[in-house]
């Protein structure tokens, strides 16, 4: 089976990003050969966007430039599946278990 994932990066606000980084270790670990080049956690998502609803992973690497960036994986290419242009505004509700 072939698994296509596309990526968005999602600016948000450092506060939220930073809390969620703090309980990162809650979420998946990325397991090799992932974890070779981006270690760090999986959280299961859902990103809302006009009234739809997408299932996503957020990432949570172990290190980052950057404080105001979080990047969401999916099977769908989500700018063409929710029909996202730059500036628009999402919700992200991520699942800590």
């Amino acid at each position: 089976m072939l698994f296509r994932s596309c990526t968005l990066n999602l600016r948000v606000e450092s506060a939220a990003r930073e809390q969620l980084f703090r309980r990162r270790k809650q979420f998946a670990p990325i397991l090799p050969p992932g974890a070779d080049n981006c270690p760090g956690y999986l959280a299961a998502a859902q990103l809302h966007h006009a009234g739809q609803v997408q299932d996503v992973w957020a990432v949570l690497p172990d290190a980052t430039v950057h404080a105001d960036i979080i990047e969401v994986v999916s099977p769908h290419c989500l700018r063409e599946h929710l029909h996202l242009r730059d500036g628009d505004e999402l919700k992200l509700h991520v699942t800590i278990s």
